[in-house]
């Protein structure tokens, strides 16, 4: 992380880092690899499952009701949350 220049946080259930400058944080259990295919055998894709087992959310992103308003901080992407 260093490198990056982003701040290291440590997670309460995994023994993973998280990074703080990010609004939320998800502590994932692995479960499996799944390989998919491609066209090119020297491509190598693979979609990974986890279970979430711990979600931490900047109070900032948080609408007065305790819901979650990740637009408030600008993400460049989203997915599921």
């Amino acid at each position: 992380m260093e490198l990056s220049g982003l701040t290291r946080l440590s997670s309460n259930l995994v023994n993973v880092p998280r990074v703080a400058e990010t609004p939320v944080n998800l502590e994932c259990r692995y479960l499996k690899s799944i390989r998919v295919p491609s066209w090119e055998e020297k491509d190598r894709y693979f979609i990974v499952l986890g279970e979430v087992i711990g979600i931490h959310i900047r109070d900032e992103c948080l609408t007065e009701d305790g819901l979650v308003n990740i637009a408030k901080k600008k993400p460049h992407w989203k997915n599921g949350i």
